[in-house]
This record gives C-alpha cells, sequence and structure tokens, in this order.
C-alpha cells in the first residue's frame, strides 16, 4: 500500500556504481533479511535506533519497465509502507518514471546519486551510511 508513504529514498547512478551493494548494506543494517539473490523486491520491517519502519526495498531500476513493476508491487502489497529504498539510473526513462511516481504520490525524495569509484566497497558502504541515517 503506498498511501502511507512518508519518503522514498532513491539510489541513482550508472551501470555498475554500487547502487545494488548500497542497497542491500543498508538493508543488513536495518536488519532485513534477503534471500533473494542479486537483485531482490522486498518489504519487511527494518529496525533503527529501537524503532521498527515498514519498509520497501528495490534493488533492480535500470528500465523503466522494472520500475513500473516494482511500483506495482509496492501498490498491491498489504503492509503499510513508512519509507522506500529504490534505485534507478541516472539518466533515461527508468529515473524519469520514478520521479513521475515521486510526483504522483506526494513522496518526500532522498536522491542519492552514485559514481564510479576505484574503492568500490567503501563508495557502497558510504551510501548505505547516508540512506540508515535518513531511518530517523
Amino acid at each position: 500500500m503506498l498511501n502511507y508513504i512518508r519518503k522514498i529514498i532513491i539510489i541513482s547512478g550508472s551501470g555498475n556504481t554500487g547502487k545494488t551493494t548500497s542497497i542491500k548494506a543498508s538493508m543488513k543494517k536495518l536488519s532485513v533479511y534477503n534471500n533473494h539473490g542479486y537483485d531482490c523486491l522486498i518489504a519487511a520491517h527494518a529496525f533503527n535506533k529501537g524503532q521498527f519502519f515498514a519498509t520497501g526495498f528495490a534493488t533492480g531500476g535500470d528500465s523503466e519497465e522494472v520500475i513500473n513493476e516494482n511500483i506495482n508491487y509496492f501498490k498491491n502489497i498489504s503492509m503499510e509502507i513508512d519509507i522506500l529504498v529504490m534505485a534507478c539510473k541516472s539518466r533515461g526513462r527508468s529515473k524519469d518514471r520514478l520521479l513521475e511516481f515521486v510526483e504522483e504520490y506526494k513522496l518526500e525524495p532522498f536522491i542519492i546519486e552514485t559514481h564510479s569509484n576505484e574503492n568500490y566497497k567503501e563508495a557502497a558502504e558510504q551510501t548505505s551510511n547516508r540512506v540508515v541515517r535518513e531511518f530517523y
């Protein structure tokens, strides 16, 4: 259900810049179990600083079609999501579609841009820390 979302965190970047790795690291820090392999689409209760949050995570976002699938998934679940964390490409229809969704639902977006980095794991760690900070 999307009527209760108060925030969407968008991890945006070109291919192989750590979007999926950052979201999965955020999930781990928020005590969200993931057994969905590489790309995941999951609604779960995240835990941070003594509070639970109904949260949606979508690591796939390379195309408009995948973004639409992710949006439809969260529209059709029974959980009332507080915060969504979604990935998308930094340019093109996937990001445009996600921004249309933000506008349609009057969401409060927080956008984190990822970039190529020699120290991939360190960059993903920094991005996941920024995501987790947005949970309070």
